[in-house]
């Protein structure tokens, strides 16, 4: 037992029906700032727990990178690009500043707060989905037969995949955590097979897609994807906090804003690319090729008629 742990930690410790091992393990404090890690770790003679260092390690990560990217956001004029994602962001970095506070207080336990968190994770999944709608559109609308067969198909299957991620939730609404993974498992499958779907809407038409929609798109089907499993893996997880759920789902968060950021930084001046002009010499040469398919084409639509007649 720690020396200098909160009141509020020893009291969910007394009332879990585990042995001081796995107490430790499973609900060490999760740091806030370095001073508390050397506060209650250092002067005590305890070593840290390995899930105290691992929350400490993706903690800075992960605040380290909301830090750059609410800075991209405004240094290369993010919301003219990408304007969903630029909100994401905006809301990002003071969202998580406020769970490091919550984590090392005694609400972290609290249902008010328990409900509050799994609501915005609901909002930033809807986030991300309008992203990657408003990639869709920024890559696709120029395409006016494309991007009117897309929206239609997209539409339809949105709506199914809506309609079962719903039915599951609601089947699972009488246990609290089955409802949360279900319903954000699915919807996370959701973005998924959008996802998937626009990127080979582009590839069949040979459109080409800007890298930073590309790189955008990339970080937000690899979250999903580990996602989609990750929630199959919180059904079975009794206490969330510090465990491989809870591990797997922040470090592969991590990861795909460490992404973001680099595809922000490298490309985001660079969004938009202007179609790619043949040059005289080819034209000149095509020209006259297609000047006579053309008029073959026109001459059996001739005879044809001539035939009829």
């Amino acid at each position: 037992m720690l020396a200098h742990e909160h009141e509020w930690a020893r009291r969910v410790r007394a009332s879990l029906p585990l042995d001081s091992t796995k107490l430790q393990l499973k609900l060490s404090p999760i740091p806030t700032f370095i001073t508390s890690i050397f506060a209650q770790m250092i002067p005590s003679g305890v070593m840290p727990a390995p899930t105290t260092i691992l929350s400490f390690v993706v903690i800075i990560l992960v605040c380290s990178l909301d830090l750059a990217l609410f800075g991209l956001v405004f240094r290369k004029k993010l919301h003219r690009k990408l304007t969903v994602f630029a909100v994401y962001f905006i809301l990002m970095g003071p969202w998580q500043y406020l769970w490091v506070w919550a984590s090392n207080t005694p609400k972290l336990y609290e249902v008010s707060w328990i409900y509050f968190y799994w609501a915005s994770q609901f909002v930033f999944s809807v986030l991300r989905l309008l992203a990657i709608m408003e990639i869709c559109w920024r890559a696709l609308h120029e395409y006016s037969v494309v991007w009117k067969f897309t929206v239609r198909t997209l539409g339809v299957t949105f709506v199914f995949l809506l309609l079962w991620t719903t039915s599951s939730a609601i089947r699972n609404s009488h246990v609290f955590q089955a409802f949360i993974s279900k319903g954000l498992q699915r919807f996370e499958f959701t973005q998924a097979v959008l996802l998937l779907a626009i990127l080979f809407v582009g590839s069949y038409y040979n459109i080409i897609v800007p890298p930073l929609y590309r790189w955008m798109l990339a970080g937000s089907g690899v979250f999903s994807s580990i996602q989609v499993a990750n929630y199959q893996l919180g059904l079975n997880t009794k206490y969330p906090p510090n465990s491989i759920f809870d591990f797997v789902g922040r470090y592969s968060f991590a990861a795909v804003l460490m992404l973001w950021t680099w595809a922000i930084w490298r490309w985001a001046d660079d969004s938009t690319m202007s179609p790619k002009l043949i040059s005289q010499q080819s034209y000149d040469e095509l020209s006259p090729q297609i000047h006579n398919r053309l008029r073959g084409l026109n001459d059996r639509l001739a005879g044809l008629l001539d035939r009829r007649t």
